[in-house]
């Protein structure tokens, strides 16, 4: 019996060359599959809570520079300036700023101005994601009614900085919340999660 001969490089390369020819099996391509699914299964709820996080976040950021840029409009201007929200149902929340007349003005000027004399110019206001719920507000202790809300919110500033004990909670469908806070004093705005206001609530 004649010896078998051994493979030299030439016929290894042919060897690999049908192998790839030949492609995947299909219990090779069910395992891919299988995996892939199993990845994105626990990938996937990550990815989307964090998009989640991410889209609070930004909203509460422009809740926040907004009441900022009111009470410093107030108080550089000498007038009141609100930050007002509006629900439009299906669209989400908007909101935009709003001075008071200017109180140097002569009377009958004011009588005259119309509302788009008294609206900050264009750029001072913005939309809340449509996912993004208001789910409550709190003015001096006072919860307002949002379910049968028939008017705009309007969180106002005087002209020395102070505004009312204001608490707005945003909130997305996985439970997610940040409350953008406003303290009468000083009108000063900050933004607390849901874990330090359980903290607060502790001490």
């Amino acid at each position: 019996m004649a010896a078998k001969e051994p493979m030299t490089t030439s016929s290894a390369g042919n060897e690999l060359r049908r192998r790839r020819q030949r492609g995947f099996t299909l219990l090779e391509m069910l395992a891919v599959i299988v995996i892939m699914a199993t990845l994105s299964a626990l990938v996937g709820p990550r990815i989307a809570g964090s998009a989640d996080g991410l889209t609070l976040d930004a909203d509460a950021r422009s809740l926040l520079a907004a009441a900022r840029l009111a009470r410093g409009t107030a108080i550089s201007e000498g007038r009141g300036c609100s930050l007002v929200l509006r629900d439009n149902d299906e669209d989400g929340w908007s909101w935009y700023l709003k001075r008071d007349p200017d109180p140097l003005s002569e009377p009958e000027t004011d009588m005259t101005m119309t509302a788009a004399d008294t609206v900050l110019p264009r750029g001072e206001s913005g939309h809340l994601d449509p996912d993004t719920a208001v789910a409550a507000i709190t003015m001096e202790g006072d919860p307002v009614d949002l379910e049968n809300l028939e008017d705009e919110v309007v969180l106002t500033f005087d002209p020395n900085g102070r505004s009312r004990d204001t608490e707005l909670t945003l909130e997305r469908a996985d439970a997610r919340s940040l409350t953008l806070l406003i303290t009468e004093a000083t009108g000063l705005a900050r933004l607390q999660t849901a874990a330090q206001q359980e903290g607060d609530a502790d001490e």
